[in-house]
């Protein structure tokens, strides 16, 4: 018997994905459950997640950001350009996600979590 595959592998192993909500507009406001934890389920947690694996101590499944969280020290509220998250990101020697694990965060994704580390990384 020979089976003939018209189904592409992409299909047959796609997942649900969460729609991500633009926030770069000059009023938009970058909702952590709309907007940034979105990129993070896309990009981040195949690797920071607490069900598969936690590469580094880090687990960016579920917001953990205050302080005191889990993640708070990713997060600098007194200058948020020297927050780690931030520099991990947009670092192109060493990038996040690395090269080789798949797709790089586009330019309007870094932008989002960028402002919202700006407005105080908040869970809303």
């Amino acid at each position: 018997m020979i089976f003939i595959l018209t189904t592409s592998c992409t299909e047959i192993f796609k997942t649900d994905l969460p729609p991500i909500k633009d926030c770069t507009g000059n009023n938009d406001i970058c909702s952590y459950a709309d907007s940034i934890q979105p990129i993070f389920e896309i990009y981040c947690t195949r690797c920071h997640d607490n069900q598969v694996r936690i590469e580094g101590g880090l687990d960016l499944k579920s917001y953990a950001f205050e302080d005191g969280g889990k993640n708070s020290y990713l997060i600098d509220n007194d200058d948020y350009l020297n927050s780690i998250l931030l520099q991990r990101i947009t670092n192109p020697n060493n990038p996040m996600p690395p090269a080789y694990g798949g797709d790089m965060l586009d330019d309007i994704y870094i932008n989002m979590i960028t402002k919202w580390i700006q407005a105080g990384a908040l869970d809303n």
